[in-house]
């Protein structure tokens, strides 16, 4: 999924992350947060490139679902990198 962060709507996209988890995107004032929804205690990886096709994907934070199932990690804007894309994993 790739994030637009100059995007002008509060919920830059949503996607089906594997059976069950729910991933969201939305613009914040000083970047962007992920909110992943699944089953409670669940464990994830979210990881990052800046190369859709060749990688390499980089761990950025291990996240485990609370007892209501969410979890929201807030992300800093792109950086040096011109475009950036995010997944979930378990790990």
């Amino acid at each position: 999924m790739e994030v637009d962060v100059a995007g002008s709507n509060s919920v830059l996209a949503h996607a089906l992350v594997s059976a069950g988890i729910r991933l969201s995107a939305r613009l914040e004032p000083d970047g962007f947060s992920l909110a992943l929804r699944g089953e409670s205690d669940r464990t994830l990886v979210v990881e990052t490139t800046t190369d859709l096709t060749k990688g390499p994907w980089t761990r950025l934070q291990t996240l485990v679902l609370d007892e209501a199932g969410h979890v929201t990690v807030k992300l800093d804007g792109l950086g040096a990198a011109p475009r950036r894309f995010y997944r979930a994993v378990e790990p």
